[in-house]
């Protein structure tokens, strides 16, 4: 008697890009989140010690 490890369900990649690239939404958080990151780490690199 064994045990057996849970199933893990991947996502199709290629179904998954279609649905994001096809909503605008999706797109527009993505890159507003992508911005953020950016400003950040440009902040965090801009007060670091030298």
């Amino acid at each position: 008697m064994g045990t057996r490890p849970p199933a893990v369900v991947v996502p199709d990649p290629r179904r998954v890009r279609d649905r994001v690239l096809t909503r605008p939404r999706v797109l527009t958080w993505m890159r507003r989140t992508f911005a953020a990151s950016f400003v950040a780490l440009g902040a965090r690199l801009a007060l670091a010690d030298r």
